[in-house]
């Protein structure tokens, strides 16, 4: 009980309740067969992540189609599919720039612009009904 953080008491006191007593020697000779077992585990462990980081298996993935990296705000932006976005930079307390996203080519995604074809589609239809009338 002397570890790193005190148990409840609540739990202390349940665990008394619905557990028998054990022996002082036989709880130390538990603890360590535990202590081993974690040893053994925990030093198991450390050499399977030193074989992959050495093996080349545990690095960064690169993604396949060589997508720019894009700032948060912009990500974000894009993720949200919004229009007239003005992304600030500040740098600290200091303002650094403004951006104006939607100058920015290849930023508006593929269903915004679907959605305007759609519609610039409806316009020039009602165009030529009111050219037809």
């Amino acid at each position: 009980m002397f570890g790193l953080f005190r148990m409840p008491r609540f739990i202390r006191r349940f665990i008394r309740r619905k557990t028998a007593r054990m022996p002082e020697a036989k709880a130390l000779e538990i603890k360590e067969k535990l202590s081993i077992a974690y040893a053994f585990f925990a030093w198991n462990l450390f050499g399977y992540m030193a074989y992959m980081v050495y093996s080349g298996r545990w690095t960064k993935q690169e993604k396949e189609d060589k997508e720019p990296e894009l700032s948060t705000g912009r990500h974000f932006a894009k993720l949200l599919k919004l229009r007239n976005v003005e992304l600030t930079h500040v740098h600290g307390l200091s303002y650094v720039q403004t951006y104006d996203l939607t100058e920015e080519e290849g930023f508006v995604s593929d269903k915004v612009k679907e959605n305007d074809e759609v519609k610039q589609i409806d316009e020039v239809k009602q165009d030529e009904e009111l050219l037809e009338e």
